[in-house]
């Protein structure tokens, strides 16, 4: 058993699916980099994708991070200056008057000069076919596609066609993968742990190959499938807990979690005990650090977070990350 990435083509067409947001403001924005006097207006690719390919990082001090103006001229519905907000770890919104208004949020990556967005959902995002995820790959083996909602997930009852932001789901919304479903629909509960293995696919430059059984160290203490109420496919436990706490789950009696580990068994636990103590942590499939200093989580390609102490730290008080304490 091992998650198996996409082939070129594959890669292609998921990369395409999940860069429709992007390729919506392609035709429909001009961004504006106001950071230290720099003002670019990037040439757009004229495909999903959305590729600004500009002189950003050479100009920027090598560092994306921050906070830019985005402009959108139509449509009317949408027009309006935004704000797009880029972390150091790969994430980014384009938002007005905070995360209540998102209209786009996903991943984006960096290499020299070439920036492109994707991995979206949002207001801003447009739907259409080709999403393939590890859910449409095992629903053949399933009795019905409700086996992938939880109960008490609130937005686990997916109604068809229904397309949703993510960043802030309303019931009903579809999880990624509901366009190449026959009932076009797709419960949002479980996600995949992309600290095992990357979410990149197979034709980015950074990813690795899949990861096998037969490599995994700590197979009974990996996780390999979480809950949360967000629709993407996969869920980094150690960014999440501190930047996105609202996209995760815990049952209401007891504030626990379900958690699949690779060798097959489940377990309910608390958030926080996944990550600490962080020489045990649940997320990386190689042997954690036992220096009693290291608070570095660094897994596949997409993974490396560097925790606050313990527990008890402020930022998993805030947020809305008591949520899931």
């Amino acid at each position: 058993m091992y998650h198996r990435q996409p082939t070129t083509q594959e890669g292609h067409n998921m990369k395409s699916a999940r860069h429709r947001g992007a390729a919506m403001l392609v035709a429909v924005a001009v961004l504006t980099l106001a950071r230290a006097g720099l003002n670019v207006v990037p040439a757009f690719a004229d495909h999903p994708g959305a590729v600004y390919q500009t002189n950003l990082l050479a100009n920027a001090g090598g560092t994306l991070a921050g906070k830019y103006k985005t402009t959108i001229k139509s449509p009317a519905a949408l027009k309006g200056t935004w704000v797009l907000t880029l972390t150091n770890r790969g994430a980014y919104t384009v938002a007005n008057n905070g995360p209540n208004q998102i209209l786009v949020h996903g991943r984006y990556s960096a290499t020299g000069s070439r920036i492109t967005f994707g991995h979206e959902t949002g207001k801003g995002a447009c739907a259409t076919s080709g999403t393939y995820i590890w859910k449409n790959a095992i629903r053949p083996y399933l009795k019905s596609i409700d086996v992938l909602a939880c109960p008490s997930n609130p937005f686990s009852k997916a109604v068809p066609g229904q397309h949703g932001d993510s960043a802030n789901p309303k019931p009903g919304d579809n999880a990624e993968g509901y366009q190449t479903e026959p009932g076009n629909r797709m419960p949002i509960s479980y996600a995949m742990n992309t600290c095992a293995s990357s979410w990149y696919p197979a034709d980015d430059k950074r990813t690795v190959p899949p990861i096998k059984m037969a490599q995994l160290v700590r197979a009974a203490d990996t996780i390999i499938i979480c809950e949360n109420t967000w629709g993407t496919a996969d869920l980094h436990g150690e960014e999440w807990l501190t930047q996105h706490c609202k996209g995760v789950f815990a049952h209401p009696a007891g504030k626990q979690a379900n958690f699949v580990f690779f060798d097959g068994h489940a377990k309910s636990k608390k958030w926080l005990s996944t990550i600490y103590p962080i020489s045990q942590n649940n997320w990386m499939s190689d042997e954690p650090s036992q220096d009693p200093n290291n608070r570095r989580i660094k897994g596949a390609p997409g993974c490396d977070t560097t925790m606050p102490p313990g527990p008890d730290a402020k930022v998993f008080h805030s947020n809305g990350c008591d949520s899931y304490q």
